[in-house]
């Protein structure tokens, strides 16, 4: 998996500072406006516009995502939530 280089862009949810994308079905794949994705600071859903800015899904559009699309931003989520969980622990030892 390799990370694309995007122009900075704040998450609409946390205003984190996002500059880049991965893609896990297609090596060195580009975001395109309409694409999904997550924040990684605070895995809120997001889809790119079409200037590539980070947009929050509604709920509408989350629903109507095809399920497996959904299903790969929820095990995303967990796993992001997961690692985060392994970092708190560790700090507190």
């Amino acid at each position: 998996m390799s990370a694309a280089r995007l122009r900075l862009d704040a998450c609409p949810h946390c205003n984190r500072q996002l500059d880049a994308a991965s893609c896990f079905a297609e090596r060195g794949a580009r975001p395109q406006p309409g694409d999904v994705t997550l924040c990684l600071y605070c895995t809120a859903f997001l889809r790119f516009d079409e200037q590539l800015r980070h947009k929050l899904l509604t709920a509408d559009e989350l629903a109507a995502l095809e399920p497996g699309v959904r299903a790969e931003l929820e095990r995303t989520r967990a796993a992001i939530a997961e690692l985060d969980n392994i970092r708190q622990t560790s700090r507190k030892q």
